[in-house]
C-alpha cells in the first residue's frame, strides 16, 4: 500500500489514540510575540492596516452572508470578532496562542478564549470563519479539527496556504482537492455561487449539503480557484513591477538632474581652464607628454567621460557597465537558497577549527597510499591557477603528488607560477607539452607523470577542500577494496558559495542519465590503465567516457561516495559550472560516450530529457514480449475503477497484459454489473476476496492466479497519462539486475504524488518531491530522470514473478495495509536487486479515494503497530537512505538542507 499518508507516523506517537488533551499546552509554544511579528508580513499588531482589512473583512460577511452568530477559529488578536460586535453581530473567537488572547482589545476579550480546535466546540454558530489556521495544525491531527468545525456549524468560510512550506510552523499544508476530499467525508462541499476571494484568493465557502459532488467536479472548482490565485500573483507581480518601475525612474531622473548639473559646473570649469594663463604656459609639456604611448589613452578615456557627462549619457554608461558586471559575477539559475546553504556551511561543514582533528586522523592511519592529483593546465588566468596550486598544496593528507601538463599556453604567467611552486614543493611534477592536444590528450600527459596508487582529478580553476584528501585516505582505510571513490562539491564565484550538489550513493541509473559524479571523483590507477585512459574526441564529456568504462568492469559495491563537500568547482563564464547549457559540445560527446557504453552492454537508443541536458536510454524489449499481470484490488465505487481500466485498455501502448481484479465485497449493484461487463475481455478476470480488507494478501492471494512473469501492483484509483507508461517499466523490469520498477505519479491537480521513496522521512519513508509542479525539473533535475530508489509505491509498481516469490510477497500478517510495498522493496534491495524509479512513466493518482482515510482509533492502533514494525525489522535503514543525502532534511519531501 503506498505510503503517502507516512506524515502520520507523527499522529500515533503523540498518542493520539490516548487523546489529544496533552497536546495543548506544547502546541501554542510557537505562537507568541515573535511568530505575530515575523510571520506576517506585516507585523500583527493593533495597527490602522490591520483594523482596516477586518472592518472591511466583516462588513463583506455581513452584507453576502448575513450571518447572526460567527465563531472566528484562530482569531489572534480578535480582529475580526470586535469588527463584527462593532457592528450588532454576535462574534466569538477562540485561539491556542495566550499571547494572543492577551492582546484582544479589554471590552472584547470575554467574547474570546484559549483553545484549540482539537478540542469539541460545545456550542452552535451559523457561520465558522477559519482562515489560514489549519496549515498549523499537526497532520495526525487535522482530521479532529473539521470534524469539530463541522459538527459546530452547517457554513465553513475557509482559507488554507496551498504552497507555503517554507514556514516551519506550517506542520499541514495540502493542495485544496486534499482540503475538500477531507470536508467531503463530512458532508461539506464547496458553494459554486459564492465569491470568497475577498479574503485570500484560495478562500471558499464550504456548506453542510446532502447532495454529492463528484470528484471531477470538484477538480473542476478547484482549477477554478487555482486561476484565480494565479491571476492574483500575476496582479501582484505587476504591482511590484510597476512600483519599481516608477523608483527607478524617478532615481534615475534624480541622477540626470544631477548629471546636467555637474555638466554644467564641468563645462564652466573647462572654459575658466583653456582660458587660464597656466593651459598656455603648460603648452610645450602637453606637446612632450604626446611622446608617451600611454598618454593617448588616457586623454581619450577622460575625454569620453566629460563628453558622456556633457551629453547626459552618464547616468545611461554606468548603468549598463553595472549590467554587464552582474551578468559575469552573478550565476542566472541557482538550485538553492544561499542564505539557507550560508546556515548548512554554518553548522555542518568542515572549518579551520577542524584542521588539527584531521590532522590526528591522518596519522592514525594504518594505510597511507600517495593520491596523483591530475590537473591539465591551459591559458588558465594567473588568480585562479595560483588557487587551484595552492589547495593542492594546503591538503592535510601530505602523501600527494601534484601532475600538471601545460597543454601549450602561450601565457608567460603560466609557466612562471608553476615553475614556482615546483621550486617550492617537491610534491609537483610537470611537463610542458609541444602541441596543444585539448583536454583529454593534456590529461593522459599528466597521468604518465603519477606514480599513486589512486589518481583523483583537478581542473585547472577549481579548488580542493583542505581536508578532501584525507577523507579520501580514510575511506581508503575503511574500505580496503573501493576501486572509485566520490564526493559532493558545490560551486565557488570570487569568495561566494553556492549551488551545492548533495548526491546519493552509487546510483548506476541515475549515472546513465548523468554524470553525477563530476568532482571529486577518485579512481584506482590501474584501472586508468586498463581501459587506456582518456579518449581523444570526447573532450568535454571525456571524464564521462572514461568513468563508463571503467564501471563496466566494477561491482557496484566497490564504488563509494563521502557524502561531503570536498570541491569548489569555480563558475565562470562558458564554464559548465556557470550554466549546463554553455557547452553543447559537452552534452554531444557525452551522448556518444553513453551510445558506445549502451552498444557494448545492451540495446537502446539516448535521447535528451525534455529541458536538461542529461540522457534518457530507451531500452529494447525482446520479441515476445513477456506477459505482465496487472493486478488491481477494488471495492465498490465503480466510476473510479471504471476511469482506471479503461484508461488502461485505450491508451497502453504494450500489448501483452492481463488485468485481475479482485473484489473484495463489492456491494453497490452497478460495480457488480460492470464486473459481468468487465468479464466478457478476454484480457481481464475478476477473482473475489470475500475476507477482510488486507492489501497484502489480496495482492499475494491475486498473484497465485495470474500467469504474467511479470506482476504489477496497480491502485483502483490510478489513470494512464503516457501511452508507453508499461512499455518503459518493463523495459527496466527484465533487465537482470532490477528488482522492482516504479512510475511517476501526479495528483489530479498536476502535483507530484510519487516520484520514488525516500526513507526515514517522516519517521519511516516518505515521497521525493511531494506536491511539486508537474512541470519542475526537481532536485538537480531528478524529477526528469530515470534514477535508483530504495522503494516505490505499490500504487504503481511491476516486479518479476521470480523475484516477488523469492522474497515471499507482500507482508500480509504484519503489514496488511501501510508500508507494505516499502517493505517488499527493501526485501528485494536486500536480495542484491536494484529498484528503479521511472518519470517516463506517467499516471494520474487519485489516492485512496475508495477506502478513506486513517481515522478510526482500530485504523489508527493498526497503523502504530505497523510502524513499529517497520521500525524493528528496518530501523539502521530506516536512517540512512543510500538514495539520498544525509545533508538533505528528513522533516520535509522538498530536497532542502538538513538543519539538525
Amino acid at each position: 500500500m503506498a505510503v503517502e499518508q507516512t506524515a502520520q507516523v507523527s499522529m500515533v506517537r503523540t498518542g493520539l489514540e490516548e487523546g489529544c488533551q496533552a497536546r495543548l499546552v506544547t502546541m501554542e509554544e510557537p505562537y507568541d510575540e515573535e511568530c505575530f511579528q515575523s510571520h506576517c508580513g506585516i507585523p500583527y499588531e493593533r495597527n490602522s492596516h490591520w483594523l482596516a482589512c477586518f472592518a472591511e473583512i466583516a462588513d463583506e460577511l455581513i452584507r453576502s452572508l448575513r450571518p447572526q452568530r460567527v465563531l472566528d477559529a484562530g482569531c489572534a488578536w480578535g480582529f475580526l470578532v470586535e469588527a463584527l460586535r462593532d457592528r450588532g453581530i454576535e462574534a466569538w473567537g477562540i485561539d491556542i496562542s495566550p499571547y494572543a488572547i492577551s492582546n484582544v482589545r479589554p471590552d472584547i476579550k470575554p467574547c474570546c478564549k484559549r483553545a484549540s480546535l482539537i478540542e469539541p466546540i460545545d456550542q452552535r454558530f451559523d457561520l465558522i470563519t477559519c482562515i489560514e489556521v489549519l496549515e498549523f495544525i499537526q497532520p495526525g491531527e487535522v482530521l479532529i479539527a473539521i470534524r469539530n468545525l463541522c459538527n459546530a456549524t452547517d457554513r465553513i468560510l475557509f482559507s488554507s496556504t496551498l504552497d507555503d512550506v517554507s514556514e516551519d510552523i506550517h506542520f499541514n499544508v495540502r493542495p485544496l482537492i486534499a482540503w475538500l476530499r477531507l470536508f467531503a467525508d463530512f458532508g461539506f462541499y464547496p458553494d459554486l455561487t459564492y465569491d470568497a476571494s475577498f479574503l485570500t484568493p484560495q478562500a471558499i465557502l464550504l456548506k453542510r449539503t446532502p447532495s454529492r459532488l463528484s470528484d471531477e467536479a470538484l477538480m473542476l472548482f478547484c482549477q477554478n480557484v487555482r486561476l484565480k490565485i494565479d491571476a492574483a500573483n500575476e496582479a501582484r507581480r505587476n504591482s511590484r513591477l510597476l512600483e519599481h518601475a516608477r523608483a527607478e525612474a524617478e532615481s534615475w531622473e534624480a541622477a540626470a538632474a544631477h548629471a546636467k548639473q555637474h555638466a554644467t559646473n564641468v563645462e564652466g570649469q573647462l572654459h575658466a581652464i583653456f582660458s587660464s594663463t597656466s593651459w598656455k604656459m603648460t603648452a610645450p609639456l602637453r606637446h612632450l607628454l604626446k611622446r608617451a604611448p600611454w598618454t593617448a589613452t588616457l586623454l581619450r578615456r577622460t575625454a569620453k567621460l566629460i563628453w558622456w557627462t556633457v551629453t547626459l549619457q552618464l547616468p545611461h554608461r554606468l548603468r549598463h557597465r553595472s549590467q554587464l558586471l552582474r551578468r559575469i559575477l552573478t550565476p542566472q539559475d541557482l538550485n538553492t537558497s544561499a542564505t539557507e546553504y550560508q546556515q548548512w556551511i554554518e553548522k555542518f561543514d568542515y572549518s579551520s577549527a577542524d584542521h588539527d582533528r584531521y590532522k590526528a586522523m591522518v596519522d592514525q592511519l594504518a594505510f597511507k597510499p600517495v593520491i596523483s592529483v591530475l590537473m591539465p593546465v591551459y591559458e588558465t588566468p594567473a588568480t585562479y591557477l595560483e588557487e587551484a596550486i595552492r589547495s593542492v598544496r594546503q591538503q592535510i593528507y601530505p602523501h600527494w603528488e601534484l601532475c600538471i601538463a601545460d597543454d601549450a599556453s602561450t601565457s608567460q604567467h603560466v609557466r612562471q607560477i608553476i615553475e614556482r611552486h615546483r621550486r617550492e614543493d617537491s610534491r609537483i611534477k610537470v611537463v610542458y607539452r609541444e602541441a596543444n592536444g585539448h583536454i583529454s590528450e593534456a590529461t593522459n600527459s599528466a597521468f604518465e607523470l603519477a606514480t599513486g596508487e589512486f589518481i583523483a582529478l583537478l581542473d585547472h580553476d577549481d579548488l580542493l577542500r583542505p581536508h578532501a584528501l584525507a577523507e579520501v585516505a580514510a575511506t581508503l582505510n575503511e574500505h580496503p577494496g573501493a576501486q572509485l571513490i566520490y564526493s559532493d562539491e558545490d560551486k565557488i564565484e570570487a569568495d561566494r558559495r553556492f549551488d551545492p550538489y548533495f548526491k546519493p550513493d552509487w546510483s548506476p541509473d541515475l549515472f546513465l542519465s548523468q554524470n553525477y559524479l563530476n568532482h571529486l571523483t577518485v579512481h584506482r590507477a590501474d584501472n586508468v590503465r586498463r581501459v587506456g585512459g582518456w579518449r581523444k574526441g570526447f573532450e568535454g564529456s571525456q571524464d564521462y567516457d572514461l568513468n563508463l568504462r571503467i564501471i563496466e568492469g566494477l561491482d557496484r559495491n566497490s564504488i563509494l561516495h563521502i557524502p561531503k563537500i570536498l570541491y569548489h568547482w569555480r563558475a565562470v563564464p562558458g564554464s559548465t559550472a556557470k550554466a549546463g547549457s554553455e557547452k553543447n559540445y559537452a552534452f554531444e560527446a557525452g551522448k556518444r560516450a553513453l551510445e558506445e557504453h549502451v552498444s557494448r552492454n545492451q540495446s537502446g537508443r539516448i535521447e535528451q530529457v525534455e529541458g536538461l541536458p542529461f540522457y534518457r536510454i530507451v531500452r529494447s524489449i525482446s520479441d515476445p514480449q513477456p506477459l505482465v499481470s496487472l493486478i488491481i484490488p477494488t471495492k465498490d465505487k465503480v466510476d473510479i475503477l471504471r476511469l482506471c481500466v479503461n484508461s488502461i485498455l485505450s491508451k497502453t501502448t504494450y500489448t501483452n497484459f492481463e488485468i485481475l481484479i479482485v473484489d473484495n465485497n463489492s456491494s453497490e449493484p452497478t460495480t457488480l454489473e460492470y464486473f459481468r461487463q468487465l468479464e466478457q475481455d478476454d484480457r481481464i478476470h475478476v477473482l473475489h476476496y470475500p475476507h477482510a480488507f488486507n492489501y497484502s494478501a489480496i495482492n499475494n492471494f491475486a498473484a497465485q492466479s495470474s500467469k504474467g512473469s511479470i506482476i504489477g501492483l496497480i491502485n483502483n484509483d490510478v489513470e494512464v497519462i503516457t501511452p508507453d507508461w508499461l512499455r518503459e517499466m518493463v523495459s527496466h523490469v527484465v533487465r537482470p539486475e532490477v528488482g522492482c520498477v516504479g512510475a511517476k505519479l501526479y495528483y489530479p491537480d498536476d502535483t507530484v504524488q510519487h516520484a520514488g521513496v525516500i526513507l526515514g522521512i517522516g519517521g519511516v519513508a516518505g515521497h521525493s518531491h511531494k506536491y511539486f509542479p508537474r512541470s519542475h525539473l526537481g532536485y538537480f533535475g531528478r524529477l526528469r530522470l530515470c534514477q535508483n530508489v530504495s522503494a516505490v509505491t505499490a500504487a504503481c509498481l511491476l516486479v518479476r514473478r521470480e523475484i516477488y516469490e523469492a522474497v515471499g510477497g507482500l507482508d500480509e500478517a504484519r503489514l496488511k495495509i501501510a508500508f507494505n510495498d516499502v517493505d517488499f522493496c527493501l526485501k528485494v534491495r536486500q536480495a542484491g536487486y536494484l529498484n528503479v524509479f521511472t518519470p517516463f512513466a506517467e499516471l494520474y493518482h487519485h489516492e485512496s479515494i475508495s477506502r478513506g482515510t486513517e481515522n478510526t482509533p482500530a485504523k489508527i492502533r493498526r497503523f502504530q503497530s505497523e510502524i513499529a514494525t517497520m521500525e524493528e525489522r528496518w530501523n539502521a535503514d530506516l536512517h540512512k537512505d543510500p538514495f539520498y543525502s544525509p545533508n538533505l532534511t528528513l522533516d520535509q519531501e522538498d530536497f532542502g538542507f538538513r538543519t539538525s
